[in-house]
């Protein structure tokens, strides 16, 4: 899902909405070449053209992923790392701090994928 924006042309407002299409190309498709669009500053109706919406991140989706990951990283370092501890092996701990390397890798994984379909919608204009 992507979260797109346009700019109002009666305020100058950005507006933004959220999009499971993930190019220009598929939104024109679904949704058609011009959309209606109502500002939420001064609620001015217009069409947007899809030449005009333009891809951004999402600060929450990103703040919530990397939350989620350090707080699973967390998790699992409490119970891995003292129960490695309590077991009394190296070679549990260093497998450990290898699994808690996993949400954090996700975090970036996603964080990747993110910013490559906002490159995609960006760079490719009808």
């Amino acid at each position: 899902m992507l979260r797109l924006r346009y700019r109002c042309t009666n305020c100058g407002e950005h507006n933004y909405f959220r999009s499971f299409q993930t190019s220009r190309l598929d939104l024109e498709m679904a949704k058609g070449r011009t959309q209606e669009k109502q500002c939420k500053n001064c609620q001015h109706t217009e069409m947007v053209d899809v030449n005009d919406m333009k891809a951004v991140t999402s600060p929450t989706r990103t703040l919530v992923t990397l939350i989620t990951a350090l707080v699973l990283t967390a998790v699992l370092g409490y119970f891995l790392i003292y129960r490695g501890i309590e077991v009394g092996s190296g070679t549990y701990s260093i497998i450990s701090v290898g699994l808690m390397a996993l949400p954090m890798s996700g975090y970036v994984f996603l964080a990747a994928q993110e910013r490559q379909s906002i490159r995609l919608f960006n760079k490719v204009k009808r």
